[in-house]
């Protein structure tokens, strides 16, 4: 294959080798400072946009903070960003025409605790072509609120205006960036400063540390115009504070451009002591020539120590951005200097036209990188073509295992002055994950160029998949490869055969058989079960390619899906969604149960429930799946769950609560509950009856304001046998509420404060066993209660659910008023059975009892035709009789 290679001074190919070193310093005082006024064109009209910056208050704001403000060529503001002082915090809002209307803008609350009192925080305001969003982040916690909105950025040729100057702008404004694109979800808040990207239409990085204009990095010069006194700060919040003692070594440099060259990127090369390549670099763009105390630059390291060195700075304008120092390119070069006791160095670099540079720069190139076939276990040739007018000092190739962070290198032999170089990638290092690499060339003067990144996709012969199945239980898998043949070839040299093996898979109501036919194609999963327990395996194909990201396709409702690598998917890095189109949970099944998970392991399946059809972008370094917008989780006023097991079944993720930011319809916090297969008990929310988004879900918050709250909920399973359901809250309920749970089929009231275990004889296959969960103020509940009818107007006897039975079946009684009842079994001889209570109190109400067919010594009685009679007693006056016939079929 052939690349073209790139001349640079440190540079990886592979974005996941290398995170940014690039070191910032330097902000914008807006209390002491005057304010600052730019005029933004670019923005005017975009149908998506992003405005974000960084603040830092100058203690707790005891006024009201003015952010952005933009005059709407009349009264009042057409553009205004701000935050009101309330009891215990700030009221953050944002006003954007047409998005909002000034008296109505958005508005998010953020509590003491939401505020970085010593750093910095982020504030961002955009559009997404639908929704108008606001968000806030203390650099930990971020908050979210949005509204569906339709337009465009209001046109206006007023001038953005940033602080007022005094109280009301108490604070250190950093890093304000204007986009048309609207950023992407893993970018907020960035992870580091952003760069002159495509859609960037203002970028200021507050680096120049001084004067009264502000330097704009994006392609379009919007510098901001300080009308009055500017005044900067060492603090950076990318880096804590500028320079000075305590923390990380740090090397400061002022460069100088004292000529009008235009505008460029500033490139800046930091060498250790005794190193002929660069190990910390840095650019941005900006315009020449450079203000009275140059532009800054400063770079932070562990490794700087106190009173080491030299050390040598070297920086151009790179006027073509070839990333390279050109003739006739200003350059200069600053060495032989240490740090002081407190690890820091401070110094001035001047630049000009062939001062301090190294001259022309000698040839070095890679023409041509040649991979041998990559077969599974067995060693790969490299052979790489290299030209060189210096004489070549070393080339490797730098290179990482499918799913590994680690980089290994195999260095390269060849002729010192050039020509082909070659290595290899020792077999162990082939694997089924797949390989991704680079070529690296240094020459004796020590220039660098590296190849662009290569991927090494490995053949196998067979793929065994990691997990083995147990007999006759469900397990649902993938291939984690590109089989040749997309199908389970054989199991055990066993063709497809129902009586061995099945496969299944949803297709949107039900589940389709697959005889030995399915298209286990990257990232497609199946039920599958066996007669015994088994090893699976598949037959030949490849790994999976890392490069791009691999898509993996879903429709709207559950899907079932895998990964597609062999290697572990970490569900927060790797994996990235469009906001809105799916459920970011996924749903694994251990044999009994589901659970939550937040990996995706190779070789295992998994549910994801889409709201629409699309796809999602899985591999190393994709992104996110963990949406920030709304934060519902961290404003839970209280929840609890529900485990719902039936003999080693068990259904245990069913979460109810309240939350501020959550409705009593649907929002972003609730999930739909899984299918099921094979043996199961499910518990479900039923909120069928929602206008949008109706269904069973497994997770339901309401929202906190409400009188009181019911959730109804269903449970449903194919197995016999007495139904345990467990409730515990994680957060402690309202001193004054109450928690019941109504037995809808038995009208049975249940005080969950009390006692927070029920269990019921369920005979659940034909319909499913509906319950309510009532939470409130005794006020709302009584009155809910009552709705449910649960206080009977007679004595009543109802005959035993279900009858006909096996098991077990529960015996329904009712009481007007509190009474002591017994209640006993007999054979219809008139001989007793057993005596399931005798003369116990119970309240008035609806009440059952479970009788699992046994007598008074424990032992299962035979089929036949039974006696069950109740006695109730008032005052030590009998006040009812009744029996009833049942019928147990074994």
């Amino acid at each position: 294959m052939i690349c073209k290679a790139k001349r640079i001074f440190l540079k990886a190919a592979l974005s996941i080798l290398l995170a940014p070193l690039t070191v910032f310093g330097g902000s914008y005082d807006a209390e002491q400072g005057d304010p600052i006024e730019v005029v933004v064109d670019q923005i005017n009209g975009a149908d998506r946009f992003g405005m974000e910056f960084f603040v830092m208050f100058h203690g707790q704001p005891t006024v009201g903070q003015v952010f952005i403000d933009r005059s709407s060529g009349g009264e009042g503001s057409d553009v205004l960003i701000e935050a009101e002082v309330e009891p215990g915090g700030l009221l953050l809002s944002a006003h954007v025409e047409p998005f909002t209307t000034l008296d109505q803008p958005l508005e998010l609350f953020l509590g003491s605790a939401d505020i970085a009192e010593t750093g910095f925080n982020w504030l961002f305001v955009g559009f997404d072509g639908q929704n108008f969003i606001l968000e806030w982040s203390n650099m930990g916690t971020v908050l979210v609120v949005e509204k569906a909105a339709v337009g465009t950025f209001h046109s206006s040729p007023q001038p953005f205006v940033f602080g007022s100057g005094g109280s009301e702008s108490s604070y250190t404004l950093d890093e304000v960036y204007f986009t048309t694109e609207f950023p992407p979800i893993e970018q907020r808040p960035p992870p580091q400063p952003h760069g002159p990207t495509a859609g960037a239409v203002l970028l200021w990085h507050f680096d120049e540390m001084g004067g009264n204009t502000v330097l704009d990095a994006s392609e379009y010069h919007n510098d901001g115009f300080i009308d009055g006194q500017g005044v900067w700060e060492e603090a950076d919040a990318f880096e804590g504070g500028g320079p000075g003692p305590g923390g990380e070594g740090g090397i400061g440099v002022n460069v100088h451009l004292n000529e009008d060259f235009g505008w460029a990127t500033v490139r800046m090369d930091l060498y250790f002591p005794g190193q002929n390549q660069s190990q910390l670099f840095s650019d941005r763009g900006e315009q020449s020539p450079s203000p009275a105390q140059g532009w800054y630059f400063e770079f932070r390291d562990p490794s700087i120590g106190p009173n080491t060195g030299p050390y040598r700075v070297r920086a151009w304008f790179d006027e073509n951005n070839n990333g390279e120092p050109d003739a006739a390119e200003p350059i200069g070069e600053v060495g032989n200097f240490n740090t002081d006791n407190q690890s820091w160095a401070q110094v001035d670099l001047h630049m000009s036209v062939g001062g301090g540079g190294p001259g022309p720069v000698a040839l070095l190139e890679i023409n041509n990188v040649s991979v041998g076939d990559a077969i599974e276990g067995e060693d790969i040739d490299i052979s790489v073509g290299i030209a060189s007018e210096a004489g070549i000092n070393q080339a490797e190739l730098i290179y990482l295992l499918g799913g590994s962070t680690s980089p290994r290198n195999v260095s390269l032999s060849g002729p010192p002055e050039g020509g082909d170089w070659d290595g290899i990638i020792p077999g162990s290092d082939v694997t089924n994950r797949g390989l991704v690499g680079f070529i690296r060339v240094e020459d004796n003067p020590g220039q660098i160029v590296t190849s662009d990144t290569t991927e090494i996709t490995v053949e196998f012969a067979e793929l065994f998949l990691p997990n083995s199945t147990s007999a006759e239980v469900y397990q649902m898998v993938s291939a984690p490869g590109d089989l040749d043949a997309k199908v389970f070839d054989t199991l055990n040299d066993q063709v497809y055969d129902k009586s061995v093996w099945r496969m299944f898979r949803w297709n949107g109501s039900d589940y389709t058989e697959y005889a030995g036919n399915a298209n286990l194609s990257p990232g497609t999963a199946y039920w599958i079960i066996t007669a015994e327990a088994e090893g699976l395996e598949v037959g030949s194909g490849s790994s999976t390619r890392l490069m791009p990201h691999s898509s993996v396709s879903f429709s709207s409702g559950w899907n079932q899906i895998g990964s597609p690598y062999n290697f572990s998917i970490d569900l927060g890095q790797d994996v990235k969604y469009d906001p809105g189109s799916i459920e970011p949970t996924l749903y694994k099944w251990n044999g009994s149960s589901y659970s939550e998970m937040n990996n995706m392991q190779p070789g295992e399946g998994y549910w994801l429930y889409a709201y629409q059809s699309g796809s999602i972008k899985v591999g190393p370094g994709a992104g996110t799946l963990a949406r920030r917008s709304p934060d519902i989780a961290s404003s839970v006023d209280w929840s609890g769950k529900i485990t719902a097991s039936v003999g080693h079944l068990s259904d245990a993720s069913n979460v109810f609560g309240v939350s501020q930011e959550a409705s009593d319809g649907w929002d972003e916090a609730d999930r739909h509950e899984p299918p099921v297969i094979g043996d199961y008990i499910s518990l479900s929310f039923d909120n069928r009856h929602w206008d949008y988004r109706g269904g069973l879900y497994g997770k339901d918050m309401r929202n906190v304001d409400s009188e009181g709250q019911q959730w109804p909920f269903v449970v449903k399973t194919n197995q016999d046998g007495i139904v345990h359901l467990d409730f515990d809250w994680s957060q402690e309920l309202p001193a004054d509420w109450g928690v019941y749970l109504v037995d809808k089929a038995l009208g049975i009231v249940h005080d969950l404060r009390e006692d927070p275990y029920y269990s019921v004889a369920c005979n659940c296959i034909d319909e499913s066993r509906p319950f309510v969960l009532v939470s409130g103020p005794p006020a709302y509940a009584r009155s809910t209660l009552d709705d449910y009818a649960v206080v009977p107007e007679a004595y009543t006897l109802s005959q035993n659910m279900p009858n006909p039975f096996n098991a077990v079946t529960t015996l329904k009684f009712s009481l007007p008023e509190e009474s002591q009842v017994s209640l006993t079994v007999y054979d219809v001889l008139g001989h007793e059975v057993t005596t399931l209570i005798s003369e116990e109190a119970y309240r008035s109400g609806h009440h059952a009892l479970i009788w699992d067919g046994r007598d008074s010594f424990g032992r299962e009685v035979s089929t036949g035709i039974y006696l069950y009679h109740l006695s109730a007693m008032k005052n030590g006056r009998v006040t009812f009789q009744d029996a009833r016939k049942l019928v147990l079929l074994k």
